[in-house]
């Protein structure tokens, strides 16, 4: 594993790219990487994340720079500039159930074409899509979500990869660093503590590409010891 600054991990997203960016309204969000991104200007970007967070806070910074030409997202209504942007014909957005959402994400990780759903049969979210029957209940099929690159936030994680999150921090990260194991050029830019050792509650296995970045542990972090260890080797 190498560790990079947060500055050249993000200079390896070019414009125009397509980025999955963990996080629930700003909790469990890699606020630095964001603010890199926009620091760095990377325009054009096609953003896949939960929601749009709320001006001047998560994935929100790249809507008040006017980076994100596309979202594809479950909500926005806490965010009045993206809305804006949308009515404006400035970005395109595709609003998605959150369960079909996560879903599709998780088979795009999982190498799946795609997912069987019955939410949206019969509405306005159904239109333009296949639709099968499975024992007699109508279904449809949801193609897998995918990006070039995912930023992840996690508390910890060891020289294999694996990561350990906190609480409800942990929320879509997980599951939008799995598409990472696709061959290609694909890489997972986390945010977090490395250590030196594994931890019996990781979720996340290695990726073949790893970029990574460490964040200096607080006084009152747990394994605090672990990180001043690392330091000081």
């Amino acid at each position: 594993m190498r560790a990079v600054s947060v500055e050249e991990a993000v200079a390896m997203i070019p414009a125009g790219a397509s980025i999955m960016v963990g996080g629930f309204m700003g909790v469990g969000t890699p606020e630095r990487l964001l603010d890199e991104v926009v620091r760095q200007q990377k325009t054009g970007l096609s953003v896949i994340s939960n929601d749009a967070a709320v001006p001047g806070k998560g994935v929100g910074k790249l809507f008040d720079a006017a980076l994100v030409s596309r979202l594809t997202a479950t909500h926005i209504g806490l965010n009045p500039k993206v809305q804006q942007q949308m009515l404006g014909n400035q970005i395109a957005v595709d609003l998605i159930p959150q369960g079909t959402f996560v879903e599709r994400i998780r088979a795009g990780g999982c190498g799946l074409g795609g997912v069987l759903t019955p939410t949206g049969v019969g509405t306005s979210v159904a239109e333009g899509k296949r639709q099968m029957e499975v024992d007699g209940k109508e279904f449809l099929l949801e193609t897998a979500l995918r990006a070039q690159f995912a930023l992840v936030h996690a508390f910890l994680a060891d020289y294999l990869g694996n990561l350990t999150y906190v609480l409800t921090a942990r929320n879509f990260n997980p599951v939008m660093a799995m598409p990472c194991r696709n061959p290609g050029a694909a890489r997972r830019l986390p945010h977090y503590e490395r250590v030196n050792h594994g931890c019996t509650d990781s979720h996340r296995p290695a990726c073949r590409e790893r970029t990574t970045y460490r964040r200096p542990c607080k006084s009152g972090d747990r394994h605090s010891n672990a990180g001043r260890e690392l330091r000081s080797a």
